[in-house]
């Protein structure tokens, strides 16, 4: 049996296969090891494979996450994953190589991640050739979720925004100062509060 995971900031989508058919879905919070804490992931992950009945049945997984494009990170979920699952074979990589696999047939394409993060690549059916550094939601991630939310942000607080937008975003959510400052400089994971 096959786990595999595609993990953003915001959220992680889990597939078990067996002879080429899911046969178990469940979507978590995201674990980019950049925001959330080992501890964390490792419930989180513990979580999935508990409900799923089926850890020993585990051979293989493919964690294709957020955050596990440097070495850091990528070693960090893998020491997880080897602790919850000892027998499995595991192997992970980043979020925009699953993209490249997921979209490209094999075949060279660029591939694009577009949620509360961004990123591009080029790839050439088997690897990523090219692709710009991600640097978090603070120094890119253009286009993201995060960087339109700061920047409506900015002009909601600025007094830019059309009195229209102003008032509908008023009426959905609390838009005041002290509110998002807590969210952005004294919570976990500023970039899913922004892409929000």
């Amino acid at each position: 049996m096959i786990l595999v995971a595609d993990s953003g900031s915001s959220k992680t989508l889990w597939v078990l296969r067996h002879n080429g058919m899911d046969i178990f879905m469940k979507v978590t919070a995201g674990l980019n090891p950049n925001f959330t804490p080992e501890y964390a992931i490792e419930k989180t992950i513990r979580s999935f494979v508990t409900e799923s009945r089926l850890k020993n049945k585990i051979s293989k997984v493919f964690f294709y996450g957020s955050g596990c494009g440097r070495k850091k990170g990528k070693e960090e979920i893998e020491g997880i994953l080897k602790t919850v699952l000892p027998a499995a074979k595991i192997k992970v990589e980043s979020d925009l190589v699953g993209a490249a696999h997921g979209l490209s047939m094999g075949k060279p394409s660029v591939s694009c991640i577009l949620g509360t993060g961004s990123n591009a690549c080029l790839y050439n059916g088997k690897k990523i050739v090219q692709a710009i550094p991600s640097y978090g939601f603070i120094f890119g991630d253009y286009g993201s979720g995060a960087h339109l939310g700061k920047l409506l942000l900015q002009d909601y607080f600025d007094n830019k925004l059309p009195k229209g937008i102003k008032t509908k975003l008023e009426k959905t959510a609390d838009f005041s100062a002290e509110k998002c400052i807590e969210n952005i400089y004294r919570k976990p994971s500023p970039n899913r509060f922004l892409a929000s």
